[in-house]
């Protein structure tokens, strides 16, 4: 009997330290799964930078301002009411939207900055993008490469052996934070091995070369690399040409058309290139009929 207790005993031991195990909250593997952690908040009043202070402290969140981040001044003061398992991140956006900014997660802190600067580090905006007000930049150029999408601003210093391309490409995403995805198309080549060595590479220019090394090609959207097959990447790289050649051509025809209404020729709007070649034909045509008339009033001078 005291044989059976005994190890009766030890199994409610290893039990019970399981259990205690069990029960203790998980630690967050990376900064983003930390941010999606709920809690329970007190409630706040005051300004934006004290909140700011709040959060990092309260939850031990590694958050850096921008320099810009307080550039505008935000006079009303921030509330922000009591609430049962809220996201971090919930809390986080709306501290940034009051001073009408965003935040920006990185490996190992995350950014608070303006509004301006997260669309074009994210890729929604580029420089004398369609989509900004009247077609102009929101941002100067010395800021605009401050926030270039982390594809293009982020630098690594990284050695590989003999690395599974795969493997490689996710030790960039690691070590950079810039979005770096495999797609299926890119099949058994994405398990060939690669051996390189980066020193001070931007992110797109060192997975570009990898993909070259394994016959792949990578499609650039925004701020996301995507890693498919060399074929893929060559009809999305034909039909982006595509779209911008028609775009130049549709802009040419409304500029030129407008030119050619303004000025009256033959009763017609000027809507096509061959429209602008006989403008230009005409304004030769008068310019010598012009120089011709002045050499003839300087003889009769």
């Amino acid at each position: 009997m005291s044989r059976i207790a005994d190890r009766f005993l030890a199994v409610v031991a290893v039990l019970a330290v399981t259990t205690a195990a069990s029960a203790q909250p998980k630690t967050p593997s990376s900064l983003a799964e930390k941010l999606r952690q709920r809690v329970d908040f007190t409630g706040f009043d005051g300004t934006v930078k004290d909140a700011v202070k709040m959060l990092a402290e309260r939850y031990d969140l590694p958050l850096v301002t921008d320099r810009n981040f307080y550039v505008e001044v935000v006079d009303d003061p921030l509330h922000i009411p009591k609430l049962s398992s809220v996201r971090l991140d919930s809390l986080l956006r709306m501290v940034a939207q009051h001073q009408h900014g965003a935040f920006l997660v990185y490996p190992d802190h995350v950014a608070l900055v303006t509004e301006y600067a997260a669309l074009y580090e994210t890729g929604l905006l580029g420089p004398a993008d369609e989509n900004a007000p009247d077609g102009g930049d929101l941002l100067p150029p010395n800021e605009m490469k401050r926030f270039l999408p982390l594809t293009q601003k982020g630098i690594i210093n990284l050695t590989f052996k003999n690395k599974p391309l795969a493997s490689a490409l996710e030790e960039i995403t690691d070590a950079t934070g810039a979005n770096v995805i495999l797609a299926p198309q890119a099949g058994d080549k994405a398990k060939d091995p690669v051996t390189a060595r980066f020193a001070n590479t931007p992110v797109h220019v060192a997975v570009r070369t990898l993909c070259e090394m394994n016959d792949l090609g990578v499609i650039e959207d925004g701020n996301v690399l995507l890693v498919t097959s060399r074929e893929r990447a060559e009809a999305r790289a034909k039909l982006e040409a595509e779209k911008k050649k028609a775009k130049r051509e549709a802009n040419l025809n409304l500029s030129v058309g407008g030119l050619g209404g303004g000025l009256g020729i033959g009763g017609f709007g000027v809507d096509t290139p061959n429209d602008l070649a006989k403008l230009k034909e005409q304004h030769d045509a008068l310019k010598k009929q012009v120089e011709e008339l002045q050499k003839q009033l300087k003889k009769e001078k």
